[in-house]
């Protein structure tokens, strides 16, 4: 699922960014235009929001470990995960069983040392994320 049968490069900024996960990180400075934001990212940034590129049942059915860097960003940032973008997260969280391990584990990692990861871990086990990082155990409020 993660390894696309060809990778193509361009040399328009207007498609890298549309590929980006998160409004927050696809945005690109340069000299002769400024700050590239097609996608509100500053905006996004001033309401402390996680918001996918486009429509996050795409982003997410395209690479699922995006769902956790959603948490991770959120833990990271301290910003709240927009309302479609989490809601789509519930229902496509079935997709990280097809994520490699060391990958989920990479980012848990990360998320556990942020800042604030106390939410994220609430909403993650809310919406059903954790039962398929941990399988038959799921961590109580004592536990996060």
């Amino acid at each position: 699922m993660r390894r696309p049968e060809s990778v193509s490069f361009t040399r328009r900024i207007e498609d890298d960014l549309s590929r980006r996960d998160f409004t927050v990180n696809a945005m690109a400075y340069n000299e002769r235009d400024g700050l590239v934001d097609l996608f509100c990212g500053v905006e996004d940034i001033k309401k402390k929001i996680i918001r996918t590129v486009g429509d996050p049942y795409c982003r997410f059915s395209e690479d699922a470990l995006r769902i956790l860097r959603a948490f991770r960003f959120s833990s990271r940032l301290g910003f709240c995960i927009e309302d479609n973008t989490f809601e789509a997260i519930s229902k496509l969280c079935d997709k990280l069983s097809y994520i490699a391990k060391e990958r989920i584990f990479s980012e848990l990692v990360r998320l556990l040392c942020s800042p604030y990861p106390e939410k994220p871990l609430k909403q993650m086990r809310s919406c059903g994320v954790l039962s398929y990082i941990f399988k038959d155990y799921t961590p109580t409020d004592k536990a996060i």
